[in-house]
């Protein structure tokens, strides 16, 4: 998607979000993928989650998630060495009446009053369009201005349902750390006790327990 904006000369703004349940940003096959957003001349974002501190610390304030933005703001321009404009909020619903000032954490907040009073708004959250279609939107003669909410996850080549493309995510992000494991073993010429002929056909329900005891092949931590 970022590749496809670039070459129509669109600059987008790339929300991140550190602690999502499907990607991590400071993974470095992640962190490369950003640097080349960034590379393309897009603007990164941070994408907000205050569940994350509510299930740590219990419900917290405004000012508290002020701080926790900015905290993981400067982590974010740390990583990727370029300055973030704007915070987005994960699933905001509980909050959205306190959301109303323009910045928040020193980000332009995208949940402002004045964002969401007069400026419309389209998002394909979920696998689908909300409110409207971006076709419909675009249509509306009368929209001057517009804040479009897009998921990289759900513009894809290959033609399929909300819910295949996210168990694509999730095998695909399972292989890929059992590839990063596999490396590992093979790079420092350790042994890859239990691995099967054939493991793409290896699910987790079909491991085995585990034994009560292994072979002592070699001495030092396993690196797992």
């Amino acid at each position: 998607m970022a590749e496809i904006e670039y070459g129509e000369g669109i600059q987008s703004t790339f929300f991140v979000n550190l602690h999502s349940d499907y990607y991590n940003p400071l993974e470095i096959s992640q962190a490369r993928i950003i640097q080349k957003v960034v590379g393309l001349g897009h603007r990164l974002g941070l994408h907000f989650d205050p569940l994350y501190y509510e299930e740590l610390h219990g419900v917290v304030g405004i000012r508290e998630l002020e701080d926790h933005i900015e905290s993981e703001r400067r982590i974010l321009e740390d990583c990727f060495g370029t300055d973030l404009t704007a915070v987005s909020f994960h699933n905001p619903a509980r909050l959205i009446s306190d959301l109303g000032d323009e910045k928040l954490g020193g980000l332009v907040n995208c949940y402002s009053d004045r964002v969401r009073n007069q400026i419309s708004y389209v998002s394909d959250s979920n696998g689908y369009w909300r409110f409207k279609s971006l076709e419909d939107a675009l249509r509306d003669s009368g929209e001057q201005c517009l804040q479009v909410l897009t998921h990289p996850v759900w513009w894809q080549e290959r033609p399929m349902v909300p819910w295949h493309r996210v168990l694509r995510s999730v095998d695909g992000r399972r292989q890929a750390t059992l590839n990063a494991y596999e490396d590992a073993l093979s790079k420092d010429g350790r042994l890859n006790l239990g691995r099967p002929e054939r493991p793409e056909q290896c699910s987790t329900s079909s491991v085995p327990a585990a034994e009560t005891s292994i072979p002592d092949t070699q001495s030092g931590d396993s690196g797992a």
